[in-house]
């Protein structure tokens, strides 16, 4: 039986939407436990902290508001920032989750819709086993389509709230590429009205998809893989072959070529955007032939306790023999590419899947400066890979039963199999929901997990730590992250800081004990790249000592030198420098260090010039150190450079004025005694 989508008769429809309701239910039971956890990393930096977010109507400049609040790519990601704004309107604020979760879990459901949109009008072309029937091929979809949208893998997509950027921009691919798809079946009896519906299709799903996202640029490729695997060109009269040439130049080889062309003619760009990372470009490239394996392991094995958030525990490939692994992972892929273009004709969804797979991660597991490893990037690869799995699954029952005449036991045996697989895998996914119903319990889970990861190890610490109140368990995790990762700063510096000293002075590890020494700390600060990690922890460092926070106070000494070793680094940004120049300023002031206070302000003032700010710490560490007549000269030009304009920096300037002139007459008295 074949099944396409102008060929549906009312039977094979219900069958249809019956199958994606059960998908959507199960869909809702699996993630349900993740539906009110919390916002983290991405969401905070990205919805949480951007006050752009933040509207509190309907209104079109409200919307506009949202629509413009987020910076990242050239599109600004709008549709994404819109949705982010509205999701805060219903919930009233950000303390309630449920619908920004919620309105990522339905946009996943709509994206299991059309992917079976999708899988429908391919089913004549992927060539499936045996002669199916209607409710064979209902279950084939089923399979496929539960096996995608049910897979564990996609939690950290689904529940992760900015990866709504992802999946959104899916929803615009899978919705281009049905319209493709059916424009190319057209091509043959009505070339124009086909090659219309095709390029509608593709550049539709292109502009739409990059108002989500970068990645759905690759339409035209997802595109040409279809194209080539499955389709068959022999019946096209010349001049539809012709046309085909030319869609296919303009909408993915041209653009391909000029990319390439532009990182050719100026390399300098690219490899200068490696200069913020702890690997090359290089390093990447040999990185990422791994890492792809590692993706399909997950993707054939959905082993839970193997997924997370972090994958730093992924060795970077240094060169083609270093590990050993990245010389097989290279020969594997080569293999493989090989075998696709062998048996393309004889076993085309096997070249349609290894090809939509590589095709998918060509933009972000290749030679762009991202990290290394996200699991949500395999968000649409992964759809080439499920189809292969449900084939094989397919082929092995159509093998073990092909002697048989019973239809009814087949067709039990059948439901069966793919019950029991859907269930498997929606088990799994409720699993790893529960974790992200709280901080607390996604930190715990990564840090059980993945033993080996330093994020994942120092998350683990910080719950422990902050959480639990358990600082006697959390610092062993804190050495083990600075361990397995000394180039990172953030860690050394909470090992030290939840560390009583004595235990750090008596270790034995002298390996140990150099990496978390202060000196060490500094070395990395002037000399190495630091991560947004670092930043945080600067801050976090300065807020605790200030804050006179018992575990931090024996270590004020420490943090004003990491906080002047930071304002000499040259990898630090000057709009976070301003930030610890205050700081570093405050630490100074409470710990009675009122000269180095007032260099560290004069140096401040030499680099920023004269801002109100730093008039007033100016004036504060002149009259800490009895300079009363200075002080009340710097508050003089403090005034000057507010009044008239800001009524409430003035009140502020003149408020120390009396304080400090008063001061200033009692020492004036003092001496004339």
């Amino acid at each position: 039986m074949t099944l396409s989508l102008n060929e549906l008769d009312n039977r094979q429809g219900k069958l249809l939407f019956i199958i994606w309701g059960i998908i959507a239910l199960l869909l809702i039971i699996a993630y349900w436990p993740g539906l009110h956890g919390p916002l983290i990393f991405d969401d905070i930096q990205n919805i949480v902290e951007n006050p752009s977010v933040a509207i509190t109507d309907l209104s079109y400049d409200s919307l506009k508001q949202a629509l413009l609040s987020n910076e990242s790519g050239l599109l600004k990601r709008v549709l994404p920032a819109l949705s982010f704004g509205i999701n805060h309107y219903m919930a009233g604020g950000f303390v309630d989750t449920l619908p920004f979760k919620l309105t990522n879990l339905l946009i996943h459901i709509v994206n299991s819709g059309l992917l079976m949109c999708l899988l429908v009008l391919l089913w004549p072309l992927l060539k499936f086993p045996g002669q199916p029937s209607t409710l064979q091929v209902g279950l084939s979809i089923l399979l496929m389509t539960g096996l995608w949208s049910l897979h564990p893998l996609q939690v950290s997509t689904v529940v992760y709230v900015v990866q709504r950027m992802t999946s959104m921009a899916a929803t615009f691919v899978l919705l281009g590429l049905c319209m493709f798809i059916y424009g190319r079946q057209l091509l043959q009896h009505n070339f124009s009205r086909g090659m219309t519906l095709m390029c509608i299709g593709v550049l539709g799903g292109i502009v739409l998809g990059l108002l989500s996202k970068e990645n759905a640029a690759l339409v035209s490729c997802y595109a040409a893989v279809i194209e080539f695997s499955l389709f068959t060109r022999k019946g096209l009269p010349g001049n539809q072959k012709w046309g085909l040439y030319i869609f296919y130049t303009v909408l993915v080889a041209l653009p391909i070529c000029l990319v390439l062309i532009y990182y050719f003619v100026t390399p300098g760009n690219l490899i200068a955007s490696y200069g913020g990372r702890s690997f090359s470009l290089s390093e990447r490239l040999w990185t990422e032939s791994r890492v792809l394996w590692f993706y399909l392991s997950l993707l054939f094995i959905p082993d839970i306790t193997n997924m997370g958030l972090f994958h730093d525990d992924i060795a970077v490939s240094h060169s083609l023999l270093q590990p050993l692994t990245t010389l097989v992972s290279v020969i594997a892929w080569a293999v493989l590419l090989l075998i696709v273009f062998v048996v393309r004709n004889r076993l085309p969804v096997f070249t349609f899947a290894v090809l939509w797979f590589l095709v998918g991660h060509s933009m972000e597991s290749s030679f762009l400066p991202l990290e290394l490893v996200y699991e949500h990037r395999n968000y649409l690869p992964s759809i080439g890979i499920i189809v292969l799995i449900a084939y094989i699954f397919i082929y092995y029952f159509e093998y073990l039963f092909k002697n048989r005449q019973n239809s009814s036991v087949i067709c039990y045996a059948s439901v069966t199999a793919v019950a029991l697989l859907i269930a498997g895998i929606t088990y799994g996914t409720f699993l790893r929901a529960n974790y992200w119903a709280s901080e607390s319990s996604i930190f715990t889970s990564i840090g059980q997990n993945h033993p080996d990861s330093p994020i994942s190890q120092y998350l683990y610490g910080e719950v422990l730590f902050k959480t639990q109140h358990k600082p006697l368990l959390a610092y062993p995790h804190y050495f083990k992250a600075a361990e397995l990762n000394t180039d990172e700063v953030a860690f050394v510096i909470m090992a030290i800081l939840t560390t009583p000293p004595d235990i750090i002075a008596n270790l034995s590890d002298k390996q140990l004990k150099k990496t978390l020494s202060s000196k060490h700390v500094v070395d990395l600060i002037l000399h190495k790249p630091l991560s947004p990690w670092s930043l945080t922890i600067f801050e976090a460092a300065g807020e605790c000592v200030i804050a006179r926070q018992a575990h931090c106070l024996p270590h004020s000494r420490k943090v004003s030198r990491w906080l002047r070793a930071v304002l000499k680094s040259r990898y630090v940004a000057q709009r976070y420098k301003r930030q610890y120049i205050q700081q570093l300023y405050t630490i100074q002031m409470l710990n009675g260090q009122y000269e180095p206070a007032l260099r560290t302000i004069h140096k401040a003032i030499t680099q920023y010039g004269r801002a109100f700010p730093y008039f007033m710490m100016q004036a504060d560490a002149l009259q800490a150190l009895s300079r009363y007549q200075e002080a009340l000269s710097v508050l003089h030009e403090a005034e000057l450079g507010v009044r008239d304009r800001r009524p409430d920096l003035l009140r502020k300037v003149q408020y120390m004025q009396r304080v400090v002139a008063q001061k200033y007459r009692m020492q004036k008295r003092n001496s004339a005694n």
